[in-house]
């Protein structure tokens, strides 16, 4: 079985090599995606293996560490140079006494995909802009009394309309001050996805309670009837959001200052000097752009949210016996994907640029 899995392995590896060829230098020596090194230097030594397509599971850590580059995935860590080498196919690993760890490897990955960050940006924005018109006709439909829409659900999607524009300030404050873009800032982006949160909260909190006097067959609650309740509960939340991003601000941020203040953030501490204690376990340490955990917790739990407004949907569906809202589950997919397109370019640091437009177009 090990045997078939190899050969297996083999084959796949062979078809992703082509090309034209890159490298890396790692400059730290005995670790590799966090773990451990199998191939350690000998004193005044040098060690050399050359592959050259023969046998890629000996050196397949070659293709799994590259730049976005070469195999859309990203460095572990900033100083990892990319060079573009040869047009040949050819693997190989240099570990010296140096203690000086160099790679190539090679991709048949398309140029189109190898765009950089204001080129992914320049592709995202008329997607992101060609999106407002339909969504102001989606709430215009919302309103429309035959659908028998929750006042409160009007509420909450119409909020969305306070992260789109308020982003937009925030990402050029983004760039102006700290020439990134905006989530490479995690104060910034911290404050600015918290928005969508207030959204999807909002949605969900008065879609909750609609669906209860449905069933129980009670009378109606006042988010249902009445735009008042959830607008209060948007003008209290936008507050607080707006309170996250104004505190920090008075307090003269850097570029990678955390959002909430790293409130919640793991503390990793080595109590040595040393670093934090992955690192003292031979982990590589994250990248300063790396999202904070408060900053993951509001980007997972949008995802978690709109899940539900969308079951929420169907089941309103079938109180009301329109089928209409179970379309608009089915509508509210892409959106959904646009959010899980966000977290997997986070999670690779923001170093996959094609992700920005693919989010904008599911948007």
């Amino acid at each position: 079985m090990r045997q078939l899995i190899r050969g297996i392995f083999l084959v796949w590896a062979l078809s992703q090599l082509a090309a034209p060829c890159h490298s890396f230098t790692h400059q730290r020596p005995g670790s590799l995606m966090g773990f451990a090194n199998p191939v350690h230097p000998d004193v005044g030594a040098k060690r050399k293996r050359t592959c050259h397509g023969l046998s890629p599971i000996d050196c397949s850590f070659i293709v799994d560490t590259t730049s976005t580059t070469i195999a859309l995935l990203p460095p572990i860590l900033d100083h990892h140079p990319i060079d573009l080498l040869t047009n040949s196919i050819n693997m190989q690993q240099t570990l010296d006494s140096s203690n000086l760890w160099t790679a190539t490897a090679s991709s048949n990955i398309p140029s189109w995909l190898n765009i950089d960050s204001d080129t992914a940006e320049a592709w995202a924005g008329p997607f992101f802009g060609g999106s407002l018109l339909p969504y102001l006709a989606f709430l215009y439909f919302l309103s429309v009394p035959e659908n028998e829409t929750p006042k409160g659900v009007t509420v909450g999607f119409t909020a969305l309309l306070l992260f789109v524009f308020l982003t937009i300030p925030a990402a050029i404050a983004a760039k102006l001050l700290y020439g990134v873009s905006l989530a490479d800032s995690d104060w910034l982006h911290g404050s600015a996805e918290s928005l969508l949160t207030m959204t999807n909260l909002v949605t969900v909190v008065a879609f909750r309670q609609a669906l209860q006097a449905k069933e129980q067959s009670t009378a109606p609650p006042q988010s249902a009837i009445s735009y008042a309740p959830m607008t209060w509960l948007v003008v209290g939340l936008t507050t607080l959001v707006a309170a996250t991003a104004l505190v920090p601000a008075l307090s003269d941020p850097q570029v990678h200052t955390l959002y909430l203040g790293g409130f919640l953030d793991l503390p990793l501490s080595s109590g040595s000097g040393s670093g934090t204690l992955l690192e003292a376990w031979g982990a590589h340490p994250e990248p300063a752009n790396a999202l904070s955990v408060p900053t993951w917790i509001i980007h997972v739990s949008s995802l978690v949210e709109f899940l539900v407004a969308m079951g929420f949907c169907w089941r309103w569906g079938d109180i009301v016996g329109n089928p209409k809202w179970k379309g608009l589950t089915w509508g509210l997919l892409p959106l959904h994907s646009s959010g899980i397109t966000a977290c997997t370019y986070h999670l690779f640091y923001n170093h996959i640029p094609i992700l920005v437009p693919l989010q904008a177009l599911l948007t």
